[in-house]
């Protein structure tokens, strides 16, 4: 069954295509066949990632195709093992309505009070509107040093949220390898790319937590439905 995660916030600048680029690179690296959708029609960052990519040529290449609406989410999931959405730096009206669509809604943000408030919120708001808390996902993007990191997952906590184990670091490597058409764990600088790799590590795990929270879902229904089925042929 194909996976859907998208990468959102509630602000520009939180990394989030980032985030994106990194998964998809990383998926289709270790053999899994995804495709990478910039929702952000207006910059499409990620789709300008990918045209630099490839007149590089760098391996592994990237399937990046434009997505202008919640509505292109199905059949691009048709198409491959794991959608990856980049999407835009904003949260409107379809906010509620991707998270609805995605397995999976990581929400990134920075470590200062400017963006960790209003992720907080959001993730009030996606609740209320019916967002089950465990497909919901924070992750700590553009981070400084560890004093940072530490009141950031402080403020979370006091909150009632934790982020995923590990950061993502913010240094000159990583705010420059996109204008190559690299991934974050594809730079040059070993010890930014063994970084990269474990934080990309905390969100596969995050997505497998989840995979397994929805097959004990649909297996804690079965017998329900075997019931209604019973019930209707008597």
């Amino acid at each position: 069954m194909s996976w859907v995660i998208a990468i959102g916030g509630q602000k520009g600048g939180t990394g989030k295509s980032t985030v994106a680029q990194g998964l998809a690179v990383e998926a289709v690296r270790h053999g899994t066949l995804a495709i990478l959708a910039d929702m952000d029609v207006a910059q499409q960052s990620s789709v300008k990632w990918g045209e630099r990519r490839r007149a590089a040529g760098i391996q592994p290449m990237i399937d990046v195709r434009l997505l202008h609406a919640v509505s292109g989410i199905g059949p691009l999931r048709r198409l491959c093992d794991l959608l990856v959405i980049d999407t835009p730096g904003r949260v409107g009206s379809e906010t509620v309505s991707l998270a609805k669509a995605s397995d999976l809604l990581l929400l990134t943000t920075d470590t200062n009070a400017l963006e960790l408030e209003p992720t907080v919120m959001l993730i009030h708001s996606l609740t209320a509107a019916g967002i089950p808390d465990d497909r919901l996902a924070i992750a700590l993007t553009k981070v400084l040093d560890d004093k940072r990191e530490a009141e950031a997952r402080a403020y979370l906590k006091a909150a009632g949220y934790e982020a995923l184990p590990v950061a993502l670091r913010f240094n000159r490597v990583t705010h420059d390898v996109g204008n190559e058409g690299l991934a974050v764990t594809e730079a040059l600088q070993k010890s930014v790319a063994e970084q990269a790799n474990q934080f990309f590590e905390g969100i596969a795990a995050a997505m497998s937590q989840a995979r397994d929270r929805m097959k004990d879902a649909q297996l804690a229904r079965e017998p329900d439905r075997s019931k209604e089925r019973g019930e209707r042929e008597r």
